[in-house]
């Protein structure tokens, strides 16, 4: 396994929205009309996800914070941490920790919300005592659907680079979220992806709205 292919796959939950659509339940009583989806919503939200590279044994594990905000009726605001942690690789694993912020714009239609996503970040990378940064850049476009009234699907296409890390070649990643809110604060997530390298990455987690 080379590490710039390695570190490539490091860089694709960690740019921008880092992972996300979410689920969420009655205790609080029944769901709003507009419970389904997170575009436009305010809530902060904790994701594990797992990347296996494909054509070896190894895999990287991301553990992610994001904060999204609504700006206005169709712009949103996201700020988002990430770990990521790969395998052992002669003894050593590759570690790195990324901040990210990005901005959404989104329209409503009858049967979606699409919309464009720009964000930049740092990240820095380490490996058997050597270490790397760089700023990150990513584009995406995607569409949230709402299937039911607390059920969304969001299809995404999403291209991220760190240009200051050697063997970088930048990263596309196609993708879908599921989210379902359970409450009208609490949600689950669920995501699946793929890269230009074949590598899956699954995530799941929680998010919280305010």
């Amino acid at each position: 396994m080379k590490q710039p292919i390695l570190t490539k796959t490091l860089l694709i939950a960690a740019v921008f929205g880092l992972a996300t659509a979410s689920k969420g339940v009655a205790a609080e009583g029944s769901l709003a009309a507009d419970s389904a989806g997170l575009l436009g919503q305010a809530y902060g939200g904790l994701t594990f996800s797992t990347t296996d590279l494909h054509g070896t044994s190894l895999s990287v594990d991301h553990y992610s914070f994001e904060y999204n905000l609504p700006i206005t009726a169709d712009f949103d605001a996201n700020f988002g941490y990430d770990y990521g942690q790969s395998g052992t690789i002669l003894g050593s694993r590759v570690k790195q920790h990324s901040l990210g912020a990005s901005v959404r714009a989104y329209s409503t239609n009858a049967w979606g919300k699409p919309y464009i996503e720009a964000g930049l970040g740092y990240t820095n990378v380490r490996y058997a005592g050597s270490k790397e940064g760089s700023y990150l850049w990513a584009l995406a476009v995607g569409a949230e659907f709402q299937v039911a009234p607390a059920f969304s699907v969001t299809p995404y296409v999403q291209y991220s680079d760190a240009p200051d890390i050697g063997g970088s070649e930048g990263t596309w990643d196609f993708g879908v979220k599921a989210n379902y809110w359970l409450t009208r604060r609490i949600a689950i997530v669920g995501d699946i992806s793929r890269n230009d390298d074949k590598d899956m990455n699954y995530a799941v987690g929680l998010n919280f709205r305010f």
